[in-house]
């Protein structure tokens, strides 16, 4: 079975992190003072929060620095005094600052109950002759569920002069159940009262939501700051106009060298730069984006344009080095091995992770059939955004160092397979990973199917290897 480990939102800021490395971001500086409540009704540590979240979203790409200085005026005077010995004068500090909006309690409600009577008539004798006796009993249930709405905005902030960063905001709101529960008894026995109450309430509680918003938001607003695909990690589609709209805004709302960083940044992801990532704009960039172009099927410009800017954040893209492969020299050859080697028998409960090699750069999908049948795409995913995989090494599937996608064997005496396909072209299923969330099956029915959606298009350099495991 498929699973996700998840804390909070801890698999989009795991996402994020993976989006900050593929894309070569580096050098983002922030501070914040926390979230401001402004209902008075939300007592969180969101400062701690961010700084938590902040941490997640860097483990790896270590794209952020998080400063712990206040915002306040003589804060942000220490702070920019220390601007020229700390190496940010190229990249000022960004502030994010925020606010509790609203907290809206009771918006919906819905209450039902009843009670159930039982009682006996009975007769007994006693010393002064005989005494009518009632038991009786009565039981009620009492269920009640209420919602609360939770509002949290963010913005991204110029700390040497506060100005706020136009197109850099987040707006956010969640819902909070909370479930009431009570159960009487009470009865009369023989002329004894006894009566029993029962009350449990359920909540999900103020700080667990506003933890989550705050991870939603900052994964919006860092994600603009640094022009990486960040709706993809909140398991957006590229094709919903809301989605377009974000690359559409965040397009507009760049300066020409930002643009140029961001060109450069993608370029060299894809392998068609090798130049300094600087925003300058060169020859060697004028270059790289007529290559692209060329191997993408795109009128040749020269210029970014936003055809070229969202071609690039959409992830479905033709690498450098695929394009160089006008004839192949020798035939692909794909290779899965897991961590027993030719051991296939797993003990209940174990985790399942795959090694796919290649001969040559290739594109690559992997999938995962489970002892039901049901099939997940568990690479390229959320986690693992870039189905390229590089000859001669090693992409192990799921990935063993962060949280995520894990493979999970729980079903005794079951076969459970993992099947890759490679060609040298761009793969496409039609389930990409904000299409169908990752851990819920792909609507195919078996692995031939997979195949034959891969291979549409006349492709006939498509490579299939398969490993399968048993479970104890």
């Amino acid at each position: 079975m498929a699973t996700q480990t998840m804390t909070a939102y801890s698999e989009a800021l795991s996402c994020m992190d993976a989006q900050l490395a593929s894309n070569h971001v580096t050098g983002l500086v922030i501070i914040s003072p926390g979230i401001y409540d402004a209902t008075g009704k939300v007592q969180a540590g969101t400062k701690e929060m961010i700084a938590t979240a902040v941490s997640s979203m860097a483990a790896r790409s270590r794209a952020i620095t998080y400063i712990d200085y206040d915002t306040s005026s003589s804060d942000l005077m220490a702070m920019n005094s220390n601007v020229d010995t700390s190496g940010w004068a190229a990249t000022p500090p960004v502030y994010i600052r925020g606010a509790v909006t609203s907290f809206d309690e009771n918006i919906l409600s819905t209450q039902y109950g009843g009670t159930v009577t039982f009682e006996k008539r009975h007769y007994l004798m006693g010393k002064g002759g005989e005494v009518s006796g009632i038991e009786a009993l009565d039981l009620s249930t009492n269920r009640q569920k209420s919602y609360s709405s939770l509002s949290i905005d963010m913005n991204s902030v110029m700390a040497r002069n506060r100005e706020v960063i136009a197109g850099g905001g987040a707006s956010n709101t969640i819902l909070i159940e909370k479930e009431t529960r009570g159960d009487e008894s009470g009865g009369l026995l023989a002329k004894a009262g006894v009566n029993l109450t029962n009350t449990s309430s359920r909540s999900e509680g103020i700080g667990t939501a506003t933890r989550a918003l705050v991870e939603i938001g900052l994964v919006e607003v860092l994600g603009k700051l640094a022009h990486v695909p960040w709706w993809s990690c909140l398991g957006m589609d590229m094709a919903d106009p809301k989605s377009r709209h974000h690359v559409l805004e965040m397009f507009e709302n760049m300066e020409i060298p930002d643009r140029v960083l961001v060109l450069q940044r993608h370029l060299a992801r894809y392998g068609y730069y090798q130049g300094t990532i600087n925003g300058l704009p060169s020859h060697e960039t004028i270059e790289s984006v007529v290559a692209f172009q060329k191997a993408n099927d795109m009128p040749v410009t020269g210029y970014m344009d936003f055809r070229l800017y969202q071609k690039m954040l959409g992830g479905q893209v033709v690498h450098k080095a695929q394009a160089a492969e006008a004839a192949p020299s020798e035939s692909l050859r794909l290779s899965l091995t897991t961590e027993k080697n030719s051991e296939t028998v797993y003990a209940l409960g174990d985790t399942l992770h795959v090694s796919v090699a290649v001969t040559a750069d290739a594109y690559v999908h992997c999938y995962y059939q489970s002892a039901d049948q049901h099939i997940f795409r568990i690479f390229p995913s959320r986690w693992q955004p870039d189905a390229m995989v590089r000859a001669n090494g090693t992409t192990v599937i799921p990935p063993r160092d962060r949280p995520g996608l894990r493979i999970v064997l729980d079903s005794p005496g079951a076969a459970e397979t993992v099947t890759c396909f490679s060609s040298r072209h761009v793969l496409d299923d039609g389930a990409s990973p904000a299409k169908e969330t990752d851990t819920r099956p792909i609507q195919l029915t078996g692995m031939a199917d997979v195949a034959t959606s891969l291979g549409k298009g006349g492709r006939n350099d498509l490579v299939q290897a398969s490993v399968t495991v048993r479970v104890k």
